[in-house]
C-alpha cells in the first residue's frame, strides 16, 4: 500500500519543474496584475494593488534567504495566484479569489521572520527544522526574543495578527 506521504511526494516531483520549482519563473504573481511583477524577479512591485495609505508597496523576496525565499515564492504564489493549474493539481484548496495585497505582505513578514530566525540558528529550511527548533522558536516568541527588538506574544495576542497556525505576524 503506498502511504499518503510518499503520494503527496510523487505528486510534488510531478508538478515541480526541472529547477524544483513549482511555477514557471515567468508566471505573473497576482490574478490582478498579469502584466505586473513575474516569479523569479527579486522585487515583487504591488503598487497597482496597494491603498495609497499602505506603506511598502515592494516586496524584496530576494533579500528572503535561501530555501526560505523559494518556500516564501511558492506559498505567495497560491495566495496571489488560486486559481493557477499547479495549485488547482496539486489539490490546494484555498478561496477561488486572490489574496489581497495587505494579506501577501503579512504572510512575507511572516515567512521572513521564521527564515531570520532559522537562519539564525544554522537551519537553511523548514524541512530541516525538528520538533525541538519549534518548541524553541515558540519559547523565543513568548520572550520577545525571536527579532531583534521583538516584543513578547502569545496565542491570545490580538494585536501582531495571530495566524491561525498560532504564529504572530511579525
Amino acid at each position: 500500500m503506498i502511504s499518503e506521504e510518499s503520494m503527496n511526494r510523487s505528486l510534488a516531483n510531478d508538478l515541480a519543474n526541472q529547477d524544483g520549482h513549482f511555477f514557471s519563473s515567468v508566471d505573473y504573481v497576482h490574478e490582478a496584475l498579469p502584466l505586473g511583477s513575474r516569479f523569479a524577479d527579486p522585487i515583487w512591485d504591488f503598487s497597482e494593488l496597494a491603498r495609497m495609505s499602505q506603506g511598502s508597496k515592494v516586496l524584496h523576496i530576494a533579500k528572503i534567504p535561501g530555501e526560505y525565499g523559494v518556500t516564501t515564492r511558492h506559498l505567495l504564489m497560491v495566495q496571489g495566484r488560486p486559481t493557477h493549474p499547479v495549485v488547482l493539481e496539486s489539490g490546494i484548496i484555498v478561496s477561488a479569489k486572490p489574496a489581497p495585497f495587505a494579506s501577501m505582505m503579512d504572510r512575507a513578514y511572516l515567512m521572513r521572520m521564521l527564515a531570520r530566525w532559522g537562519t539564525a540558528r544554522n537551519l537553511d529550511r523548514f524541512s530541516a527544522w525538528t520538533q525541538n527548533d519549534l518548541d524553541d522558536l515558540l519559547a523565543d516568541l513568548r520572550a520577545g526574543s525571536h527579532r531583534p527588538g521583538g516584543k513578547a506574544v502569545g496565542a491570545t495576542t490580538r494585536r501582531y495578527g495571530v495566524l491561525s497556525w498560532g504564529l504572530p505576524i511579525a
